[in-house]
């Protein structure tokens, strides 16, 4: 069964992380870098959004005015992404809660769905890959997040910890899937990817 596919209380938000200081980038801000002639964050959106019940663009204040004609703004808190998630958190509508980090380069369906077949008896479905877990592509239930003491856990490995994990293993991933993970780090991530990096922010 497709996401598209579930009942009214069984939904998701797409909250799209796009925070972050770019440091390895001069402070350029990473989701509004293009790629064949949208930037990264549409490309998300564009992709993903869809099949949720509502988008989000988790931001700082200062990129609201160029982020707002994509989606609904929240406010990123500036104190890493588990700040950010539980803003995120915090303000959505649906029981679950896609997080995508805005550098992310080809998001696709097939690995949504697959987290989503995952979720059930636990909090939060995520990949494991190189040694790690790839918390910027995670499927997380709000209320678990929420119940969290405000103004929230700074880092995603503090919320991993405190709620029940349903890991899945890189070797069970499609080449598609694996892609998905992959995002924007450096300048010659962006020229392998064939990437145009916006002007640093001033």
């Amino acid at each position: 069964m497709s996401v598209g596919e579930t009942p009214a209380e069984d939904t998701f938000t797409l909250a799209v992380l796009a925070g972050g200081r770019g440091e390895r980038l001069g402070g350029r801000v990473k989701p509004l870098a293009q790629l064949d002639g949208e930037t990264l964050a549409e490309r998300i959106l564009r992709v993903l959004g869809p099949e949720a019940k509502e988008t989000f663009l988790v931001a700082p204040a200062r990129l609201t005015g160029r982020l707002a004609e994509l989606a609904l703004v929240v406010e990123d808190p500036g104190e890493g992404p588990g700040q950010a998630v539980y803003a995120a958190a915090r303000l959505a509508q649906a029981p679950w809660l896609l997080v995508v980090a805005g550098d992310h380069v080809a998001p696709c369906p097939a690995l949504l769905r697959r987290l989503w077949a995952q979720r059930q008896g636990v909090d939060a479905v995520v990949v494991r890959a190189e040694g790690r877990l790839q918390g910027t592509y995670a499927l997380f239930r709000r209320d678990a997040v929420t119940a969290l003491e405000a103004p929230g856990p700074r880092s995603l490995r503090e919320i991993f910890s405190a709620v029940r994990v349903q890991e899945v293993p890189e070797d069970a991933l499609s080449d598609e899937e694996r892609a998905a993970l992959q995002d924007v780090d450096t300048p010659e991530d962006a020229a392998r990817f064939g990437i145009s990096l916006p002007p640093p922010e001033r």
